[in-house]
């Protein structure tokens, strides 16, 4: 492993090295105005000990940069790739531009006002300033051209070189590209920092040069970072793999995009490189990282039937997704992996569907309000998400095997895990290997295999334990995981109330899809009132009124208006309702513990028969 690894002040980093580059892959400019507050913060603590006592330093640590070196053909000069580090040393750079423009600006404004030993220090500060960090001359000659010293990506090169050398007051930035506006942020709140003390017009022109002379022994001495080089790609990516950007993790999107664009890259496929960073820009679009991360994760799974290991999903992700068709790759690699990261950008967007409980686009296929309520229910009240993978796998198919998927899924979930509390892992190895059969064996896939499956991993919650843990399900107020539950168990008795009396079959089916109820729509309503009245107050009921048969389901409107009303005033309603569920209570002529019990007994009954695959 070829590595160096030492402190080095930020100074000693542009002196060594003429240019330091952004490759082309790496992430845009991502520090919002709260990070560079923080750095701005950092710097001011910095230069207020050195303008206080010149020869005093206070040290500060800028965390960790990781380089390639590596020589440049037909020059002397060696190129250093910034792998790690960009955003510290991109803001480094604006804030020394924001510095030379202001001094600019400020000699030019108050030239009458200075006297010639002034102004020769301001230029010297802002000519030493700029050609330390800002631009270096490719010659020695006075009309040599002026080149960046920080190269960004491609993305941001022109915004941040107009910004560097103009600044931004005539700059127009009318793209969506959310890295131009966060530079532009960037240099307003820099601007404010170097308005403070080196152009401060309320100051002497003395305390703004001692000021600028105190910032230069900062950059020198004070801000320093662990510089870590290597002429290797491989090690200087595994030190990327680990280091945090400003305390914040890098997503594995973040470091599969670097490398997949890396690998554009090498291969000279610039005209690919724009097209592929709008694509990762969609896949890693969503704000919270942990979404990113299961996105990612469940993608993968979903792809390749196999469970993800913690570490190095990019590596895992490349060889098993990516370059999983040897024989494609050996025809057109470049090809081929544009096509691959469009997959991914196109999964990602179903996937986020997926996980709001949204059915994809139909592609003219009819689907019903009661097929799509299945779905909902199945990620947004059953909290269902570890079924996304096998979802997004299945998704391709007839819509008819999707349908038929969603709603066993739902009534198997509903068993096994919501009421059964049981292990996740044998239901996810089941998820994994249909997948891979729907990947790979595409034609070889059934449903009534994956039931077949489901049925078998179900024996763990046989009809004993499934009856115990309904009599145990207690509603609670406030208590929306749980009474979300329950709802689905009253909705999926309404649905299946007819196949239940009337049917042999074994696989439930709802016989009114016409109806669909939306459990976001209805409330629990509990029959003998969660508060009664004194008048109405029943203790043999106490202990049964919290219990499942005591609840029923009513439109959001109807369960306030009915409130804590006694029975033979809700029966009235129950008579008139559209769900069978209300017009069964209705027949009952008292509501007492019995009526109670056998209520339960029935959904039960009722329970045992829907809830199998």
């Amino acid at each position: 492993m070829s590595l160096k690894c030492e402190e080095r002040s930020i100074f000693a980093i542009f002196n060594e090295y003429k240019q330091l580059e952004i490759p082309m892959y790496q992430r845009s400019y991502a520090w919002e105005a709260e990070t560079v507050k923080n750095f701005v913060e950092d710097i001011e603590e910095c230069l207020k000990v050195r303008i206080s006592n010149p020869a005093e330093k206070r040290h500060h640590f800028f965390g960790g940069i990781v380089s390639i070196i590596s020589e440049t053909k037909n020059s002397d000069h060696l190129t250093v790739e910034i792998i790690d580090g960009q955003q510290r040393l991109s803001t480094f750079v604006l804030l020394v531009a924001v510095i030379v423009k202001k001094l600019e600006s400020y000699i030019k404004k108050d030239n009458d006002f200075f006297n010639n030993k002034e102004i020769s220090q301001l230029k010297g500060s802002s000519a030493g300033f700029k050609q330390d960090y800002v631009m270096y001359k490719d010659g020695h000659d006075s009309d040599s051209e002026e080149i960046l010293r920080l190269k960004m990506t491609e993305v941001d090169y022109e915004v941040f070189s107009t910004i560097v050398d103009s600044g931004i007051e005539k700059l127009e930035v009318e793209d969506d590209e959310g890295s131009h506006q966060r530079l532009i942020g960037a240099w307003k709140i820099l601007d404010e920092f170097v308005e403070k003390y080196f152009v401060n017009r309320s100051n002497p022109t003395e305390q703004n040069v001692k000021n600028l002379k105190s910032m230069r022994q900062v950059l020198e001495y004070d801000c320093s970072v662990i510089f870590i080089t290597t002429i290797n790609p491989e090690d200087a990516y595994r030190y990327f793999l680990v280091l945090n950007d400003r305390g914040e993790r890098l997503t594995t999107g973040d470091l599969l995009r670097a490398q997949t664009l890396g690998i554009l890259n090498k291969r000279n496929a610039k005209t690919k490189l724009q097209k592929v960073s709008k694509m990762w820009k969609n896949i890693l679009s969503d704000r919270n990282k942990g979404d990113i991360e299961r996105n990612i994760k469940w993608y993968y799974e979903s792809m390749t039937g196999l469970k993800p290991k913690k570490l190095n999903l990019p590596s895992q992700y490349l060889r098993d997704v990516i370059e999983k068709h040897e024989i494609e790759f050996s025809n057109d690699y470049v090809k081929v992996l544009v096509s691959k990261i469009k997959a991914m950008e196109q999964g990602i967007a179903e996937i986020r569907s997926l996980r709001k409980g949204l059915w994809k686009s139909e592609n003219g296929q009819i689907i019903s309000n009661y097929e799509k309520e299945r779905l909902r229910s199945l990620i947004t009240n059953l909290g269902h998400t570890q079924a996304i993978p096998l979802l997004l796998a299945i998704s391709d198919r007839a819509p008819q095997q999707f349908c038929e998927t969603v709603s066993m899924l739902e009534r198997f979930f509903f068993r096994y895990k919501s009421l059964g509390q049981q292990h996740a892992g044998p239901m996810e190895e089941i998820y994994r290997k249909h997948c891979e059969k729907l990947r790979d064996q595409s034609d070889k896939f059934t449903v009534r295999e994956l039931r077949v499956d489901l049925r078998e991993v179900l024996k763990s919650v046989d009809d004993k334990l499934f009856a115990l843990k309904l009599e145990q399900l207690v509603y609670k107020k406030g208590g929306r995981v749980r009474n979300d539950v329950i709802k689905v168990l009253l909705v999926s008795v309404e649905n299946y109330w007819d196949w239940c009396d009337n049917s042999e079959k074994s696989i439930p089916v709802c016989t009114d899809q016409e109806r669909a109820i939306n459990c976001s729509s209805v409330t629990i309503e509990h029959v003998y009132p969660q508060e009664p009245l004194t008048e109405d107050y029943d203790d043999s009921l106490e202990e049964e009124k919290d219990k499942i048969g005591n609840l029923t389901l009513l439109g959001g409107s109807k369960n306030s208006s009915l409130g804590n009303k006694p029975f033979h005033e809700k029966k009235k309603d129950f008579k008139n309702s559209n769900f069978r569920l209300n017009r069964t209570i209705a027949t009952q002529e008292r509501w007492t513990k019995k009526e109670v019990c056998e209520r339960k007994a029935d959904l039960i009954r009722r329970a045992l028969k829907i809830f199998v695959p």
